[in-house]
C-alpha cells in the first residue's frame, strides 16, 4: 500500500504479508527494485540469505533489518511459514532515517539494531503488541514520522538527476543540467540512492522488463528484447540473468505471483512456487504530526 503523504519522498510504499506455506528446502531469488528494504519478521525462523555469487557462506539474521539497494539478485531460504511487514525506502531515506550514506548499506543486509540501537527492539515490541496489520502498520508509520521529522530531501542536482533519468535522458545530460561535475553529481546521487545513475537505470530497465514478461506472454523475446532497450534477445539473456539468475524463458513459464520473488525448488533445482497471502490491505493510518521535510 501505499505511504501516507507525511513519509513522503523517503518511504514510497508500506506492506504486510503471511506466507501460507510451499516446499521444504525452496530457496528464492530476491530482485532489485532500485530502493532500500526494511523488513521486520513478526514471526517464523530467523532469515538465512547469501549474495548472489556462488560459493558465498550464508548469512542469518535475526530481528529487523535493513537492505540496501543493490543491482543483483541475492538468494535467501524461502520460509514457509511466518509473517512479515515493513517498508520501500527511496532516495535520501538512508540519511535521513539512519544517518547513514546509502552507498554504504548498498549491497547487503544490516541488522536494525547497527543502526538504531535499542530503538529497533522497541519497534520490534510496539508492533507485536499491536492487533491486526492496520494497527501494526499503524505503529511502523508512526515511528517513522517521527524518524522524519525536520529531515530535508535529496539535494537538487539529484532530484532532478533522477526526474531526467526517469524520463529517459542520458547521464551525461544530467551532469550537463546539474551544474555539478561528473565525480561530484555520481557521489552525491550514490550517498541519497545507494547506487550509481547508470546501475539505478540498469534496475529500472529490468524491473520494466519483467513487467513485459508478466503482462505479455505472447510477445517474443526478440521483440521484448527491442521493445526494452536492449540490443538483441542474447543481450536481454545475458543482462536479465545477471540480474534475477534465472534465463527470460524461465521467468516467463513461472510467472510469478509477486514479480521481484522468484521461488526455486531446493534439492531438484527446478523452478517451484510458493504461496504467499499479503494482505489486501485498505487501511486508513492515522495522519501524524510533525513531520516535515523541508527544502
Amino acid at each position: 500500500m501505499a505511504a501516507p503523504p507525511e513519509l513522503a519522498p523517503c518511504v514510497s510504499s508500506l506492506w504486510w504479508s503471511a506466507n501460507a506455506g510451499g516446499p521444504a528446502d525452496a530457496d528464492e531469488h530476491v530482485l532489485p527494485t532500485g530502493q532500500m528494504h526494511l523488513v521486520l519478521r513478526l514471526s517464523g525462523p530467523p532469515v538465512q540469505l547469501w549474495p548472489g555469487t556462488d560459493g558465498a557462506a550464508p548469512q542469518t539474521l535475526h530481528g529487523p533489518l535493513l537492505g540496501g539497494a543493490r543491482s543483483s539478485y541475492y538468494r535467501k531460504r524461502a520460509s514457509t511459514t511466518g509473517t512479515a511487514m515493513g517498508a520501500l525506502l527511496g532516495p535520501g531515506a538512508a540519511m535521513a532515517l539512519f544517518g547513514v550514506d546509502a552507498g554504504e548499506l548498498a549491497h547487503g543486509h544490516t541488522p536494525l539494531a547497527d543502526l538504531w540501537g535499542p530503538d529497533a527492539q522497541r519497534l520490534q515490541e510496539q508492533i507485536l503488541a499491536a492487533r491486526g496489520p492496520c494497527a501494526q502498520l499503524a505503529v511502523l508509520t508512526a515511528f517513522l514520522s517521527r524518524r522524519l521529522a525536520h529531515t530535508r530531501p535529496p539535494p537538487e542536482p539529484v532530484r532532478q538527476a533522477l526526474a531526467m533519468l526517469r524520463q529517459g535522458q542520458s547521464v551525461a545530460q544530467a551532469v550537463g543540467r546539474s551544474g555539478c561535475s561528473h565525480r561530484a553529481l555520481l557521489a552525491q546521487f550514490r550517498q541519497a540512492t545507494g547506487l550509481t545513475p547508470k546501475a539505478l537505470t540498469q534496475v529500472w530497465r529490468m524491473q520494466h522488463t519483467l513487467e513485459a514478461l508478466r503482462s505479455d506472454a505472447a510477445t517474443s523475446l526478440a521483440e521484448l528484447a527491442h521493445d526494452c532497450g536492449f540490443s538483441d534477445q542474447a543481450h536481454l539473456t545475458r543482462a536479465f540473468h545477471a540480474y534475477a539468475g534465472v534465463t527470460p524463458q524461465h521467468y516467463r513459464r513461472l510467472a510469478p505471483r509477486h514479480g521481484n520473488h522468484i521461488v526455486l525448488a531446493g534439492a531438484a533445482g527446478q523452478i517451484s512456487s510458493i504461496r504467499r497471502d499479503t494482505a489486501a490491505l485498505s487501511c486508513a493510518l492515522p495522519a501524524t504530526t510533525g513531520a516535515s521535510h523541508g527544502s
